[in-house]
């Protein structure tokens, strides 16, 4: 993946078009992926944020789904569960899996003091020491629980509630998380 971001990144800077097409990207990636010959199947989730416009535009290759949590800055109501909406709409093939995937394009708006959590699937799958998973209910709890932080804060106080839950248990999967917090 690092090999692809910076194809990316090359190409951005003489045609900063391709970074504007999460679908497009993906099956620049899949391509490239495909031809090592079945060696790798990844997921792979691509967002552009637009705040021009307040909007993402996202395509996914069966990632887990971030979370937006959609906060309503006016409200004295912190926001609950039903304020999160999971970016799951169509996901496609793992990158690798096949030649020629397409993928889709998916819009979502956006509004400022939204929070949008990225993670790979070992944060939830991690187990302590009793077999049991963190799962998506608490990391959705704990989500809420520190939005109002800072992204970085926010992100370190999320660790340390799944490293608490987690009990010295080593996670068998990679851990990786990323906050976005928009602001307008």
């Amino acid at each position: 993946t690092f090999c692809c971001v910076n194809i990316f990144e090359n190409m951005g800077e003489k045609n900063p078009e391709v970074l504007e097409s999460p679908k497009d990207i993906l099956e620049l990636m899949n391509h490239a992926v495909h031809k090592m010959g079945g060696q790798i199947l990844m997921t792979f989730f691509v967002a552009v944020i637009d705040h021009k416009n307040n909007k993402i535009t996202y395509a996914n290759a069966s990632h887990n789904p971030p979370y937006l949590l959609k906060v309503n800055p006016e409200s004295e109501d912190a926001p609950t569960k039903a304020d999160i909406v999971p970016l799951m709409e169509n996901p496609g093939f793992r990158l690798g899996h096949k030649a020629g995937s397409t993928y889709d394009n998916h819009e979502i708006e956006i509004s400022n003091g939204d929070i949008i959590t990225f993670f790979t699937d070992g944060i939830i799958e991690g187990q302590n020491p009793k077999g049991k998973e963190y799962g998506d209910r608490r990391f959705i709890k704990s989500i809420l629980k520190h939005h109002e932080l800072p992204a970085s804060e926010m992100l370190d106080h999320m660790h340390v509630d799944a490293e608490s839950f987690f009990e010295g248990v080593e996670v068998d999967d990679d851990v990786t998380m990323a906050v976005v917090k928009i602001k307008s």
